[in-house]
């Protein structure tokens, strides 16, 4: 009798799991496509900055400091006329920003870079936790050299996996070169 009211208890604990996941999942998918939504109708940038929203922990960046981030980025695209610049910080082991790749990237190409809307900014950010990082950022910017910066870029999002843990990473990165 013990053991069966210790299985319903563990699955019920499952299937409550469940469910928060999915609820956590939607909210920050609901989060994200109003974001997506107020950038399309240009929302909060239109606001006088008065009624900006606040974000706790965010500063203003002067003018000088965006200018020196802006300075030497591993890549750009998109029109630098644009109202909205977006600078992504890579680290191209970093399991979330291969998710952001995978998933909330060719959104943002294909409704702001393509369409003139955001200008985009790449720069590279390897994280001390991640070893073979650096390797990959560097075979990134070697690829764009040689003008084929965004096809290593997806090239090492894509083998994410079958290169970050390994240890011949640079023998990887010279195979993803060459094909």
């Amino acid at each position: 009798m013990a053991e069966k009211k210790i299985s319903v208890s563990v699955q019920q604990l499952v299937v409550g799991a469940l469910v928060l996941a999915v609820v956590a999942g939607a909210f920050w998918v609901g989060k994200l496509t109003t974001e997506l939504k107020l950038l399309k109708s240009g929302g909060a940038a239109q606001l006088p900055e008065t009624q900006q929203p606040k974000v706790a922990g965010v500063t203003k960046v002067s003018n000088d400091e965006w200018q020196k981030l802006l300075e030497s980025p591993a890549v750009t695209r998109g029109n630098s006329q644009a109202k909205v610049t977006m600078v992504e910080f890579v680290d191209y082991q970093c399991p979330f920003c291969k998710r952001a790749f995978d998933e909330t990237w060719p959104v943002i190409m294909k409704d702001y870079v393509d369409s003139g809307k955001m200008f985009y900014v790449i720069r590279d950010l390897p994280l001390a936790i991640h070893a073979n990082a650096p390797v990959a950022a560097q075979a990134v910017r070697c690829a764009g050299d040689g003008g084929k910066y965004w096809e290593m870029h997806d090239k090492v999002f894509e083998t994410q996996e079958e290169w970050s843990s390994g240890g011949k990473v640079d023998e990887l990165m010279k195979q993803y070169a060459l094909h």
